[in-house]
């Protein structure tokens, strides 16, 4: 539960999920895709995730952005710290870009 912001009733919805962070390192990173038992549920898990997952779990950095997607029986939540790079990276400031727009 801690890792994608649900309580143990909304867990009970879920079929199945995989989260994908840095285990070491200084990278604001977090990813949860979650697969649920029935689609109708979507929109609270989404927003279960959005409101219960901790932006600030890391110890010396915070992601400054989240954003959650439904779709069909899935729901995606991405959270992240903005570049502060200038957008010197180009993939990586193309991607920041579309996520800055957000997905919810």
């Amino acid at each position: 539960p801690c890792q994608t912001g649900l309580n143990e009733e909304q867990i009970t919805k879920v079929d199945a999920a995989v989260t994908s962070e840095p285990g070491v390192g200084s990278q604001a990173y977090c990813m949860v895709l979650v697969r649920l038992k029935d689609k109708a549920n979507g929109d609270e898990i989404a927003e279960a995730m959005l409101d219960g997952i901790d932006m600030h779990k890391w110890v010396c950095v915070a992601a400054d952005k989240a954003s959650v997607a439904t779709f069909d029986d899935k729901v995606l939540f991405v959270m992240a710290r903005r570049p502060d790079d200038g957008c010197r990276q180009r993939p990586r400031c193309d991607f920041w870009l579309q996520y800055e727009q957000g997905i919810r």
